[in-house]
């Protein structure tokens, strides 16, 4: 597994794994439409936040933001497509997280 900063040029790729994730709990209470403020909502918080992709092999698998504010951490997003939930990635990350606050 490799953990690294979101590049540019990777938003398709990532706001792809955003509407897998999420779409239908956004559907259901904002409405999706046809995704175009989703897409740029999602590139909004890429610009104001930290996001780490999570790649395994080559394949980009999911990613989580966030926010440091007065040495706070603050969680955004965290996705991982479907292959790749329960598999303990997500917890890796969250603990992750965790310790960065803590040397905050």
């Amino acid at each position: 597994m490799n953990i690294r900063p979101a590049g540019g040029g990777e938003l398709e790729a990532l706001f792809e794994i955003h509407r897998t994730v999420f779409y239908s709990h956004i559907h259901q209470i904002f409405f999706w439409g046809g995704g175009e403020w989703q897409k740029a909502n999602f590139a909004s918080e890429l610009e104001s936040s930290t996001t780490l992709v999570v790649s395994i092999n080559g394949l980009i698998v999911g990613y989580v933001q966030f926010c440091i504010d007065g040495g706070r951490i603050y969680l955004q997003n965290i996705a991982l497509i479907a292959d790749y939930q329960n598999k303990g990635i997500g917890t890796h990350l969250l603990k992750k997280l965790q310790s960065k606050a803590a040397a905050n």
